[in-house]
């Protein structure tokens, strides 16, 4: 089985601290500057009045990235949609780069970070392997690993 719809998400070190009506500025920057390379950033859509939702997404053809807000714990979710060339090491090379990357463009926009308690706990896996959550719906998401309290 091929799988290539997979998802990452970053915990924001501190949550209190998230406005999510900033990340609609933020990512519309990104599509106009086009930022966020092998991306071909599209549209940017609102989705703060659903409550623990995936907040503001921001849709590209390669993979959606989202201020996520799921389960009431804000972070960056980034969710490949289209595969890629190589190994499935490389794949999720490629999904792991692409949303470090959009990490460090916010790091430079806001204060938004990993969270210190180290890689392991701090990286919400989801599994898009099955077919219903394949459509990368941070709502529907099967979690891996969760952060620890």
């Amino acid at each position: 089985m091929e799988v290539h719809r997979f998802g990452i998400k970053f915990f924001v070190a501190d949550p209190a601290s998230v406005r999510l009506y900033d990340f609609i500025q933020i990512f519309h920057g990104w599509i106009q500057k086009q930022t966020v390379e092998n991306h071909l950033l599209i549209d940017v859509h609102n989705y703060s009045h659903i409550h623990n939702g995936p907040g503001i997404l921001l849709v590209a053809h390669e993979g959606n990235f989202s201020m996520d807000m799921a389960d009431g714990l804000p972070g960056l979710l980034y969710c490949r949609k289209t595969p890629t060339t190589g190994m499935p090491v490389d794949h999720l090379e490629t999904i792991l780069k692409s949303a470090l990357q959009a990490c460090n463009l916010l790091a430079g926009e806001v204060r938004f970070r990993m969270d210190d308690r180290g890689t392991e706990s701090a990286a919400d896996y989801a599994n898009y392997a099955d077919g219903r959550a394949a459509q990368c719906n941070p709502g529907r998401r099967k979690d891996i690993a969760r952060p620890s309290a």
